[in-house]
Formats: structure tokens, C-alpha cells, sequence
């Protein structure tokens, strides 16, 4: 609809309604629906984009923390195994802690793999949006 005001006594196709034929009626639905779907499709690729964004974001902080981190626990495990070898021979403590470590990186690992997952990248939103109006075009048909 425009800014301009309307003329008096001029026709114009709003004042129509009410008029239209049952297959400028289905016509305009399909159209209308051509361009809700459309934009449904729209909304689901901004979804999938900031879901990819949101996961690039998440595979570079776990990246960067994991090599800052690297230092520290490498150092970390060579003074805890130093520590065991007052008590234990020096391969024995050094085997201990590295299976130690193994098993804590395994499920660090795991755990990270979650916030990457592919179920991360379903457009929730945008598929219920997709439900919906096609509910409604359905109810609307009947």
C-alpha cells in the first residue's frame, strides 16, 4: 500500500474485496504461498549460516585453549610423574600418568564433539514455521 492518499470516487483494488473470482482466490493463495515458502526457505539458511557460524566460533576457542593449555599440561604431567617416581620406579610413573591423561583428553574430546554435532545444524525454528503454515494451508483448502 502507498503513502498517497486516495482520490475520491476512484477505484482502486483494495475496494475490490470481496469480488474475486474462486480461482483469483486460489491463484492469489498459491502466490501468497509461494512467497511464505520462500521466505521459510530464507529463514532456514540464515539458521543453518548462524548455526555454522555460532560452530566455527566453537571449533577456534577449543583450538586456542587447547594449545595455550598444551604447555601447562605437559608440564603439569612431568612434575606429577616426577612425583610418583620418588615412590615408583621412573617408567611406572610415567606410565600411570599418561594413561591418566589419555583417558582425561578422550573425554575431553567427547565432550567437545557434542557442541559440533550435525542435530546443531537442523533449523528448528524455521521447520516448525514450515509445519505451521502448511497447516494452515491445508485448514484453509478444506
Amino acid at each position: 500500500m502507498s503513502n498517497n492518499p486516495k482520490v475520491p470516487g476512484r477505484a482502486y483494488p483494495d475496494d475490490a474485496r470481496g469480488t474475486e473470482t474462486i480461482p483469483d482466490l486460489v491463484r492469489n493463495l498459491a502466490n501468497d504461498m509461494s512467497t511464505l515458502f520462500s521466505k521459510e526457505l530464507s529463514l532456514a539458511k540464515a539458521e543453518v549460516r548462524q548455526a555454522a557460524s555460532d560452530a566455527q566460533k566453537a571449533i577456534a576457542a577449543m583450538a586456542g585453549g587447547a594449545a595455550l593449555a598444551l604447555a601447562g599440561v605437559i608440564f603439569v604431567l612431568l612434575a606429577v610423574t616426577l612425583l610418583i617416581a620418588n615412590a615408583l620406579p621412573l617408567w611406572v610413573s610415567s606410565l600411570v600418568v599418561g594413561v591418566v591423561a589419555l583417558f582425561v583428553g578422550y573425554v575431553m574430546v567427547k565432550a567437545a564433539q557434542k557442541r559440533v554435532s550435525p542435530a546443531a545444524f537442523v533449523p528448528g525454528r524455521a521447520a516448525d514455521s514450515v509445519k505451521k503454515d502448511a497447516e494452515s494451508a491445508r485448514r484453509a483448502m478444506q
